[in-house]
């Protein structure tokens, strides 16, 4: 439904050492007021953009910011990725878990599914 592309094999480079992304991120999001990969796409195009996000995440409250995230998700008692928090507009939250509940999850929040094969 998704095209959400799966194989079985590894890829040859893992594990990758994600902390510098997620730093990157903690500091677009907190540029930025807003929790969308959108966002964090349209502020690394800026002219000079990426080299000060990279700066900021190498600083105290990114790592802390980032300790708050980690503990957030082993609180959800989160196993596996993508793992989803997900609000509706009346502040009920639900976790889902896999590529394969993006469709329980725009039903959770009332959106409209997608044209097969789009």
């Amino acid at each position: 439904m998704f095209n959400v592309p799966m194989d079985e094999a590894l890829p040859f480079n893992l594990p990758l050492l994600t902390v510098p992304a997620m730093c990157a991120l903690t500091v677009i999001k907190q540029q930025s007021g807003q929790n969308k990969l959108t966002t964090a796409l349209d502020a690394l195009r800026e002219r000079g953009r990426g080299a000060r996000i990279m700066e900021a995440a190498g600083t105290d409250w990114v790592e802390q910011a980032l300790k708050n995230n980690v503990k957030a998700v082993f609180d959800e008692e989160t196993f596996g990725l993508p793992w989803m928090v997900r609000t509706r507009p009346n502040g009920e939250n639900e976790t889902f878990w896999g590529v394969d509940h993006l469709a329980v999850v725009a039903g959770f929040l009332g959106l409209e599914k997608p044209i097969v094969g789009v």
